[in-house]
């Protein structure tokens, strides 16, 4: 996978987000009641961008600045391509089913399962982050 795709997987991703949180301002309970007023869409898509806005800065930063050296071996660079997409891929899933839960789970206020996906995001920031500097500022041109 080249780095092209892996940021069009990240920025899917965040347009997933958006179309998810989006719904619930769009979605009622069945009182009519919508889940989100649009007068909390400020203060949710702050939330998203603070959770997108730094993976996917970081990403692309690493495009054009190269902290780290080339890989040494043909065999370790495919390690590190595999394993960005692997936690990349497994870190945008786990975002995105926590906040459909939601939709799933009527029974949480939809600013506690925010909150709750913003500290969940910012841990798992951690996992899939550092590999995804590496491999962005380790690549070859695509």
């Amino acid at each position: 996978m080249t780095r092209a795709a892996l940021t069009a997987v990240w920025v899917a991703s965040f347009l997933a987000a958006v179309l998810v949180v989006e719904s619930y301002f769009i979605r009622t309970t069945v009182n009519g009641i919508p889940f989100l007023l649009p007068a909390d869409r400020v203060t949710v898509y702050t939330l998203i961008g603070a959770i997108y806005g730094a993976n996917v800065g970081a990403a692309l930063a690493c495009w054009f600045i190269k902290p780290f050296p080339l890989p040494k071996s043909v065999a370790f660079e495919r390690f590190v391509n595999r394993l960005a997409v692997v936690l990349t891929v497994a870190y945008n899933l786990i975002l995105l089913y926590l906040l459909g839960q939601g939709h799933l789970d009527q029974s949480e206020p939809i600013d506690t399962l925010l909150e709750r996906v913003k500290i969940i995001g910012g841990l798992l920031a951690f996992l899939a982050m550092p590999i995804n500097a590496y491999y962005f500022s380790t690549a070859r041109s695509d």
